[in-house]
């Protein structure tokens, strides 16, 4: 699906000219990133979030495991990332772990989150590939606005997230009235 969708938009656009190389390179990092995104599934969701869940009631586990994951990606500003995206990059993450959270306690299953995580790797590593294959040669950091790390809250992860968890919190609640 990320493919066919990116495939389709590369395929109307005459700017980009991707190489045989630069394919391979998409379809490695995509599937690297889908790799990613099940071992930190297995990780964060499975072991963390159940083991959280037998301590704290599930909506504060989510939320928990969401603040763990997110500061697990600190690792990227370790490994060079500038901090600014690194702090986005953290905010975000922890959304996305409130999103995937909230998968699986409205599923009972890991899988919907693998699959969501994975789409999201893959897409945010086909987009990161698509533009280092266009050649930017322009120094990021005199090019591009200062960051605003604070702007990740407002991610589509963060919002659908809190809106599931809460759905999923008012639902228990009405369910035990009954």
């Amino acid at each position: 699906m990320v493919f066919a969708v990116y495939g389709s938009a590369l395929l109307q656009d005459d700017e980009i000219a991707l190489t045989p190389a630069d394919w391979r390179a998409i379809a490695i990092a995509s599937i690297a990133a889908l790799v990613v995104g099940l071992f930190e599934e297995l990780l964060f969701r499975g072991a963390l979030l159940h083991g959280l869940r037998s301590k704290v009631p599930a909506v504060a586990a989510v939320l928990l495991a969401a603040v763990i994951f997110g500061l697990f990606h600190l690792v990227n500003w370790i490994g060079g990332q500038p901090l600014d995206i690194t702090v986005a990059q953290v905010i975000g993450a922890a959304g996305g772990g409130v999103f995937y959270g909230a998968l699986v306690l409205w599923t009972g299953s890991l899988w919907p989150s693998i699959f969501m995580h994975g789409l999201w790797d893959a897409a945010v590593t086909l987009d990161q590939t698509i533009l280092d294959a266009e050649g930017s040669t322009a120094d990021p950091a005199q090019s591009a606005p200062a960051l605003d790390p604070w702007s990740a809250l407002l991610s589509p992860e963060l919002i659908y997230g809190l809106l599931l968890l809460g759905l999923w919190g008012w639902r228990q609640r009405h369910r035990s009235k009954t």
